[in-house]
């Protein structure tokens, strides 16, 4: 529903407390805050606009009106991702509102300016310059009035600032934010915690963020309100910890998230879902405990919002795939993968739009992801037609297209139909060049070793050793990049049965690093699979008894750290 553009008809009375037409509109908002509430953002659009129908009635620039107005819009803002109809018709509900409140209140009133707030929200993407204007404009009035408020609209200009390359000023308005917060930190303490906390979210350095986010929750430890934004910082610190090795301390703070969160109808569906999966995928990692994280999905599952946000890095399939890897049950993990394929290509079928050709990769990612799963549950003739949808939606010659092919030949191969894998194995080497994955090198040597031609094996052999060899003199090890790239050619070395070569390179993997890592761990016994994949145990094997290595020193460490941070001062 969109307002009049008349909006309230001039002559019509205007409804007072007492009034039967005002104790109606006052029903209405109230069913449509109580949906809001439970999040039930459809029902509560219902609501607001037999609110507004109603509120129209009552005479011209009426408050019932902007109030109904805006709670209109801050029903649709709630349901994101918004296109682009959608944003227009909630820009134009907060508009409305804007336009009423000040002509009844004046330029400087809170609501103006909460409206001039969600007005730039919906416009950030979309027009900088006057997303800027109503920005400023909310922080002046809020300023004139000497609001706490005056963090939400400078959150958002410190957003658009950075997105707009303008990072140097947006550091000045943090700063100036901080500064002036500080000095009332005693009094109220939630603006400078907001400010610390969008400090934190904007530093990519662990050891600024960390300290900001445990010193923000300190500033909110005395109230028993703003549970949301705890329950925000409590995951983002238990993910920055977690990627410190500080995995204890991340687990509490998952837990107070969880904990905090489970029963507060403001804290988003999407936080909680990564506080859950975020904790399953300690839970993964560091203790090994597939059940427990599998239980922790299933609330994740549960809890989620089907339309909204995947939280950044997280979501309950793409833990999933963690665990799947980790634990090597992959049968929750394919039924999923199994409806997304299925879904995405249904809705390429339809898709006329600009996102195609990115939707169309992503199915074909997925169709690759899917396709030696389905292999291990012995569904071969789905594995190859998952292949070979790579092959034909996939770009000519690019690492999707490659990888599918070559996989495809192995898998082949190996049933012992060798001509149709040498036919796929012969026309992917004519493609090999200098971007050639280090994972496609390999498995085109496993396909020849399998196909018992050497000819092409030293040619491809030394592609690995290229690869491995710039990685290695990178210095860094970022995700784990280099130990993978020489690891896939120490898979090509052992599967043309060149195992002492292969042994070698594994040892200049497990000298890349001395510290103990639980994503060091992780990351040898995902490779551990792998060899395992290729019947190479010998290697297999030593990829496990060095995770095992590590796990060891980490939880010696750990439980040594425990005892000191329990021991009487």
């Amino acid at each position: 529903m969109r307002l009049n553009g008349a909006s309230a008809k001039i002559g019509h009375k205007v409804a007072s407390r007492g009034d039967a037409m005002f104790e109606k509109w006052q029903n209405e908002m109230d069913q449509g805050n109580l949906a809001f509430k439970m999040r039930d953002f459809a029902a509560a659009e219902k609501h607001f606009a037999a609110a507004i129908e109603m509120a129209e009635k009552f005479g011209h620039n009426n408050l019932s009106l902007a109030q109904s107005a805006e709670r209109m819009g801050d029903a649709i803002m709630a349901q994101p991702p918004l296109e682009n109809e959608r944003a227009e018709e909630c820009f134009s509900y907060f508009q409305h509102a804007c336009g009423i409140y000040e002509a009844t209140h004046g330029p400087i009133d809170l609501k103006v300016a909460e409206c001039l707030t969600n007005m730039s929200k919906l416009l950030l993407w979309f027009n900088v310059e006057e997303t800027e204007k109503f920005l400023r404009r909310a922080m002046s009035i809020y300023e004139e009035l000497n609001s706490d408020r005056l963090i939400e609209p400078a959150e958002v200009l410190i957003s658009l600032l950075q997105l707009d390359s303008r990072k140097e000023e947006s550091a000045q308005v943090l700063a100036e934010l901080v500064k002036k917060f500080e000095a009332k930190a005693d009094t109220s303490p939630l603006p400078l915690a907001v400010c610390l906390a969008s400090h934190a979210r904007r530093t990519d350095e662990n050891a600024v963020a960390i300290p900001h986010y445990k010193r923000a929750l300190k500033l909110l430890a005395g109230s028993s309100e703003h549970t949301a934004l705890k329950v925000e910082i409590h995951v983002a610190l238990g993910r920055l910890l977690f990627q410190e090795e500080e995995s204890k301390d991340a687990e509490r703070n998952f837990q107070k998230a969880m904990d905090m969160g489970e029963c507060a109808p403001d804290v988003s569906a999407m936080v909680m879902e990564e506080a859950l999966c975020r904790m399953a995928r300690l839970q993964t990692y560091y203790y090994q405990d597939y059940k427990r994280a599998e239980d922790l999905l299933k609330r994740a599952e549960e809890i989620r919002d089907p339309n909204g946000q995947v939280p950044i890095g997280s979501g309950v399939h793409a833990e999933r795939g963690f665990l799947a890897r980790a634990s090597g049950n992959f049968e929750k993990y394919a039924e999923e993968m199994r409806l997304k394929v299925e879904e995405a290509r249904e809705a390429i079928a339809t898709d006329s739009s600009e996102w195609k050709d990115l939707r169309t990769m992503t199915w074909t990612l997925n169709c690759i992801a899917l396709a030696p799963i389905e292999l291990k549950f012995g569904n071969r003739e789905e594995a190859y037609r998952l292949w070979k949808i790579a092959m034909d939606e996939g770009k000519p010659g690019s690492w999707m297209v490659e990888k599918a092919r070559f996989a495809m030949a192995l898998a082949i191969a190996k049933s012992g139909d060798l001509d149709k894998a040498k036919a796929l194995a012969d026309e992917g080497l004519k493609l090999v060049n200098d971007g050639t994955t280090g994972e496609t090198l390999s498995l085109m040597v496993l396909v020849e070793h399998a196909l018992g031609r050497t000819d092409h094996i030293e040619m491809l052999i030394e592609e690995c050793r290229k690869q491995s060899q710039k990685a290695k003199e990178t210095g860094a090890d970022e995700y784990g990049s280099t130990t993978t790239s020489m690891l896939n050619f120490a898979l090509a070395l052992a599967g043309a049965e060149r195992s002492s070569e292969a042994d070698k390179v594994i040892d200049d993997v497990f000298a890349l690093h001395t510290d103990a890592s639980i994503f060091r761990a992780v990351i040898l016994e995902e490779w551990a699979n792998v060899f395992d994949d290729e019947n190479l145990e010998a290697q297999a094997a030593r990829l496990r008894e060095q995770s095992k290595a590590i796990r060891t020193r980490i939880y010696e460490r750990d439980a040594q750290l425990s005892e000191e941070t329990t021991l009487p001062a």
